[in-house]
């Protein structure tokens, strides 16, 4: 039911959406992706409508479908497009079309340095979530190489956070300046043109870099370290929880009774 404070606009088109949100909770996917595409025709040029039409395309395994649709939310939701873009590259990864992926990942880049809020080039943005059978890995990609080691993206293992330390264990496509002279060596056209040297580098623990995997003949593309990440991913976790020191949390206190 629409708010109080809500426009007549907007009450009128999430009234159009009931009956799909509902098809939704009941999990019938197919019927509330049909549902959805009706909506949008009655409001084409409405973000919210297109991009929860896309997400209903990907439920509904329609990911060919769903891709018009989130390019269209796009353009309605002018400078604000990660929901659309990370959609996107999650379709694309499912469809195999790396080029189209590279292409919207390179772009995303570009947006972000143009201003974009939702594409945080200070933090980064997330671009990708990676399942192994254990964990599920976010990916964080950065506009322009960050940090100390010039971090392109970061692995994240975020479920393994350790509870007493807060350190969450990641792993980093770095350049970092120390490899840099080599490259130039082994590459000199490369190097002038401004293409540096990668490594793939786990942080198991602060400040302990473990290196995985080195790319000396310049950055990977982003399915080549993807590929090497699914295939290494338990085998860090392993590591990982051989290395973590168990800790012992506080106990709660009791809470203090009262007088009978």
């Amino acid at each position: 039911m629409p708010g109080p404070n809500m426009s007549q606009y907007a009450a009128s088109r999430e009234n159009a959406m009931a009956p799909a949100n509902a098809a939704t909770q009941c999990h019938d996917y197919e019927r509330a992706f049909a549902l959805y595409l009706q909506v949008v025709d009655s409001y084409p040029k409405d973000a919210r409508a297109l991009m929860i039409a896309a997400q209903a395309a990907v439920r509904a395994g329609h990911l060919e479908e769903s891709i018009p649709l989130f390019k269209q939310a796009r353009v309605q939701a002018g400078h604000y497009s990660w929901s659309d873009r990370a959609g996107l590259m999650a379709v694309y990864i499912k469809l195999n079309r790396w080029d189209d992926f590279e292409a919207e990942r390179l772009d995303a880049r570009k947006a972000s340095l143009a201003g974009d809020k939702t594409l945080s080039a200070e933090n980064g943005y997330l671009i990708d979530s990676i399942q192994s059978k254990e964990e599920t890995v976010n990916v964080t990609e950065f506009p322009t190489l960050h940090g100390q080691y010039h971090a392109r993206d970061r692995f994240l293992l975020y479920e393994e956070k350790d509870p007493c330390s807060g350190f969450t264990p990641y792993v980093d496509l770095e350049s970092d300046d120390s490899d840099q002279a080599i490259f130039a060596k082994r590459q000199p056209r490369k190097a002038a043109a401004g293409d540096r040297s990668f490594s793939l580098v786990a942080y198991l623990a602060p400040d302990s870099p473990l290196l995985l995997k080195s790319y000396r003949a310049g950055e990977p593309s982003y399915r080549t370290a993807r590929a090497y990440m699914l295939s290494h991913i338990d085998k860090l976790l392993t590591a990982y929880r051989n290395l973590r020191t168990p800790c012992t949390l506080p106990a709660t206190p009791p809470e203090p009774q009262g007088n009978h």
